[in-house]
């Protein structure tokens, strides 16, 4: 048996894909607001059950780290399996540090990948031990100090928090003195106290660019390369969601082979800590001079590109993909994958009293499609419906031999899918992907 333990559902959609190949999966939900999703699609266990959840299975995967949970939850969660430590930053990290010293297979974070993720500075520190160059980059404790750094600056800034806090508080300046403004203003108010630790990095231009290894425990055994479009609206506007648009690719090329050497340096760290999983190294090329510049880890399961990836991996293949720990069968590296984040209002917007209109809307489709992903969805008696929890319905993927007709597949889905709400999603996908990889020092023609 596959014991999925989650903070708010994201690697669900892999479980019941996993489910489907006839894989004895079950299911735990950490965070209140999401623990609807995946109902009547998968089987769940309760916090009281999730122990001897995890004693009676093969192995257990650990989807995403806890950015911010409730308290009382994450202390009974380390209760339950007898982690002697208070809830801090880290908690699902040490559970699976325990799991693995007690001999259970564990896939997906450690309290070692935790902290490489979560704390900015020490990433960035590992990085540069590793050759990456790193954007100019300052820590504050609070938005004040954050705001007397940024008086009288004319250069631009990206604020970044720690921890994982809310994706929708990452934010690139625009004109200078903006995110002065804006930390005294709208920032103070959202947070509610001035402590906030977070990140000031200087702004560079260029084009953001992910690598991506899959670590067996010993070794790397596949890399994978992504283009990301983060905001939710089209021509990179409107709000920093985490991922919206990917493009996805397994074919080395000039350009990434010294990124993939770079991440190959961290091997000895991953196999000291016993992870085993995918790790992101996330990167922007500059325009000036098309080095790469580090930005963070993303070391867990739990973002769109893992989905992008599986797509280019032979239909009905994913169990043996894992059982093989990620050996085999090899994605096929003359395609290229897309995908695309479906959601419906309010997202990004969490507030409870807003929610409560997405909760139940219709989604008319066959849940075992294999070209969507779904995330905030449950089955009711009346078919599949979205849980409500945060709006993000799912994500497509297609495939293609071409930029455009992976990007192009994406849109007709999306145009398709039938959802009784409004729906979200980009549709300048095609010209932002072809556009993104010409302008890379990549070598070879432009892709059409």
């Amino acid at each position: 048996m596959m014991l999925w333990v989650s903070n708010s559902g994201e690697g669900l959609c892999i479980a019941y894909r996993l489910q489907q190949e006839g894989v004895d999966v079950q299911a735990y939900v950490h965070h209140p607001a999401f623990e609807n999703n995946y109902d009547g699609l998968l089987p769940k266990v309760r916090l009281s059950q999730l122990r001897k959840a995890a004693k009676k299975a093969d192995t257990v995967v650990f989807d995403l780290v806890r950015p911010k949970g409730d308290l009382k939850r994450d202390t009974e969660i380390l209760r339950v399996f007898d982690v002697k430590q208070k809830p801090t930053d880290k908690v699902f990290g040490p559970i699976a540090d325990k799991l693995r010293a007690e001999g259970k297979t564990v896939i997906g974070t450690s309290s070692m990948t935790e902290t490489l993720e979560l704390d900015r500075t020490h990433g960035s520190t590992v990085a540069k031990k590793l050759g990456f160059k790193t954007p100019v980059t300052y820590d504050f404790p609070t938005l004040s100090a954050a705001r007397r750094f940024l008086s009288n600056k004319q250069s631009l800034w990206v604020l970044k928090p720690h921890n994982n806090q809310d994706l929708d508080l990452t934010y690139v300046e625009n004109f200078p003195g903006e995110l002065h403004h804006r930390l005294r203003h709208d920032i103070r108010r959202r947070v509610g106290q001035d402590e906030f630790p977070l990140m000031l990095q200087k702004r560079i231009e260029g084009t953001a660019l992910s690598t991506e290894g899959w670590f067996d425990g010993q070794e790397f055994t596949l890399f994978n390369h992504t283009l990301e479009d983060k905001s939710l609206l089209n021509g990179g506007l409107g709000p920093h969601v985490g991922s919206q648009s990917n493009l996805v690719w397994t074919k080395p090329s000039r350009l990434m082979d010294p990124i993939t050497r770079k991440l190959q340096g961290l091997a000895p760290v991953l196999r000291e800590a016993g992870f085993v999983g995918p790790i992101d190294v996330n990167t922007l090329i500059a325009d000036k001079n098309q080095d790469a510049y580090f930005l963070e880890w993303t070391p867990r399961f739990g973002y769109d590109a893992i989905q992008c990836l599986f797509s280019l991996l032979p239909e009905g293949k994913l169990e043996e993909f894992f059982r093989s720990r990620f050996h085999s069968p090899t994605p096929d590296n003359r395609k290229w994958a897309a995908s695309q984040r479906i959601s419906i209002p309010p997202y990004p917007y969490e507030a409870g009293d807003l929610l409560e209109r997405a909760k139940g809307i219709e989604i008319r489709e066959d849940p075992r499609r294999s070209d969507i992903w779904w995330q905030d969805v449950r089955m009711d008696k009346g078919g599949l419906q979205c849980a409500g929890a945060d709006g993000i319905i799912g994500v497509i993927t297609c495939t293609g031999f071409s930029i455009g007709e992976a990007t192009k597949s994406v849109q007709q889905k999306a145009q398709e899918l039938r959802i009784g709400s409004y729906k979200q999603y980009r549709t300048d996908h095609a010209e932002c992907a072809r556009g993104k990889f010409n302008s890379l020092p990549i070598g070879g023609p432009p892709v059409s």
